[in-house]
């Protein structure tokens, strides 16, 4: 069973659910999200499927016009095309570097993390 924190006023899965819903032209983003939630609340309390025939025309409405595709405000941009991306071939250990990158996270609390990260640097 899957547990999502919709009922957290600053959740994080409401927060996704905030930002998917910002990007179609609806509006308040609260405002519909609350509605959606109502309609499902007190559509059948004995699961009941919903399709897209039985979602009121209202919230239909709200998704019907995708809003334009997200951009990066200008300023940031400029913030952007300043910095050069880091070039890590060059250095004392690239190849240290790059393995890292590959491998993601590790514990170093924990001994078998450990070992194996130094298995794999010592190659």
């Amino acid at each position: 069973m899957l547990g999502f924190d919709l009922d957290i006023k600053s959740g994080v899965t409401l927060s996704l659910l905030n930002s998917h819903i910002a990007q179609f032209k609806c509006g308040d983003v609260t405002g519909i999200w609350a509605k959606i939630a109502k309609e499902v609340a007190s559509f059948n309390q004995n699961a009941g499927t919903i399709t897209l025939e039985k979602i009121s025309k209202e919230i239909k409405a709200a998704f019907s016009e995708h809003a334009p595709a997200s951009h990066i405000p200008k300023e940031f941009l400029k913030e952007l095309e300043a910095k050069q991306a880091a070039d890590f071939s060059k250095g004392e250990s690239p190849n240290t570097i790059a393995l890292a990158s590959l491998l993601g996270s590790w514990n170093e609390k924990t001994k078998g993390d450990m070992e194996v990260i130094k298995k794999l640097f010592e190659q």
